[in-house]
């Protein structure tokens, strides 16, 4: 919470202009607004824009790794995707 106090991202979150309220009728200019925003704020995993999708996983199971080892014992983590090859193609089932 503190890093998204320091980052401002409550102004930041739905800042973005638009003129959908103007042209569209209520229940579809809040569904426009919704479909062209960003939905995912990942400021807290400190990846540039252009992280990878497995990048942004690891950060992910990273941080929540985090979490719950600071919540103690009665949580558990299952695991990672695991990897493997076939063929010359990199599949990722769930553990």
């Amino acid at each position: 919470m503190t890093h998204q106090i320091v980052g401002q991202l409550h102004r930041r979150v739905g800042a973005a202009p638009s003129n959908f309220p103007d042209h569209l009728p209520p229940q579809d200019s809040d569904l426009a607004q919704q479909l062209v925003r960003g939905p995912y704020i990942f400021d807290f995993l400190d990846l540039d824009e252009r992280a990878a999708e497995r990048e942004l996983e690891a950060a992910l199971m990273t941080r929540l790794e985090q979490v719950l080892l600071e919540l103690g014992h009665g949580f558990a983590f299952v695991g990672r995707q695991y990897h493997f090859t076939v063929d010359h193609d990199d599949f990722y089932p769930q553990s």
